[in-house]
């Protein structure tokens, strides 16, 4: 069942299973692609802020990016 899949998610990722649901829900709102190309920027994000780049214009580079 879908509900017992969100669970196992949940617990995977050490989520409250009503963070679980809100994500799977909000998801169906892009494609796939859109989903790993917004993974991909995160993770590139997160990349830059951890070796030091200044926060403020990293993140609103990824709002932009986002949003575009």
């Amino acid at each position: 069942s879908k509900g017992g899949q969100i669970k196992e998610v949940a617990k995977k990722l050490g989520l409250p299973d009503f963070s679980a649901r809100d994500f799977a829900k909000h998801s169906q709102c892009w494609s796939t692609e859109e989903l790993e190309r917004g993974l991909h920027l995160l993770y590139e994000t997160d990349g830059l802020l951890k070796s030091g780049s200044r926060p403020k214009p990293v993140l609103e580079n990824l709002v932009f990016t986002l949003c575009a």
